[in-house]
Parts: structure tokens; C-alpha cells; sequence
């Protein structure tokens, strides 16, 4: 078993939180091209962890960057309404890649809970995976 918490699917979010669709389209394309070859491939399982902007802000203060889209509420905004229903996000801008994601498993956790309380209900849902 894998887990990351960085995968393909972080620069298509990153993108789709900058309004950039040029730069969104363009990695649709990136990412479909290396499915197809082989290069990448389809989580088994994606654990989405959703926070609310504020919570996101607060918990990475000490990491926020000038102009990042991530360090600004809007940019948060964005970033959890794709990962809210990445198959949704990317039907518009690419069907065939959204056609692909719509086979993984997604299992979406609030993440606004006590950091100890979310570690709990992802390690819930890692042991039979594990297994």
C-alpha cells in the first residue's frame, strides 16, 4: 500500500484554484496522455480530506506564501470545490479524464474536527486497505 498526500491529481487542483483554464486544460491533457502510457495511474482510493478556508489558513500559517493561491481564502475556495467532486471540476474542461476518475473510490472526511480525531478516521479507513 501507498499513501501520499501529493499526487497528479495536486497540479490539475493547483490549476483549477488559479481560474488559470489554459493552465488547467493544458494538464488535463498532461495527465491523460501519461495515464494512457502507463506513467501514472488511478488511485484505488482517494481519502479528501475537507477543510474549511479559515481552518486551512490557520493550520498552515507559518507556511503561506505571497501569491500562492493556496495562502488566500478564494484560493482555498477554489481548491476545495475541486476536490468537493473532482469529476465534476474537470467534466467541462477534459470528459475523457473526469470519465477516468469516475471509477475511484472517493471517500470525503471532515477534516474540521481535532487534528487527533481526523488522523483517527483516516487510519479507519486505511486498515482494511492495509489488510
Amino acid at each position: 500500500m501507498v499513501v501520499s498526500d501529493r499526487d497528479w491529481l495536486s497540479s490539475l487542483s493547483y490549476a483549477h484554484s488559479t481560474s488559470d483554464l489554459d493552465l488547467l486544460n493544458a494538464r488535463c491533457a498532461w495527465a491523460l496522455e501519461h495515464l494512457e502510457r502507463g506513467r501514472l495511474q488511478v488511485a484505488h482510493l482517494y481519502l479528501v480530506v475537507h477543510v474549511s478556508p479559515q481552518i486551512s489558513l490557520e493550520r498552515r500559517h507559518h507556511r503561506l506564501q505571497p501569491g500562492h493561491p493556496w495562502s488566500t481564502a478564494e484560493g482555498v475556495e477554489r481548491l476545495a470545490d475541486f476536490y468537493a467532486n473532482p469529476v465534476t471540476a474537470l467534466a467541462s474542461h477534459h470528459a475523457p479524464l473526469a470519465q477516468t476518475l469516475d471509477g475511484a473510490r472517493w471517500v470525503h472526511l471532515d477534516g474540521n474536527r481535532p487534528v487527533h480525531e481526523v488522523v483517527a478516521a483516516i487510519t479507519t479507513h486505511l486498515e482494511p486497505v492495509a489488510r
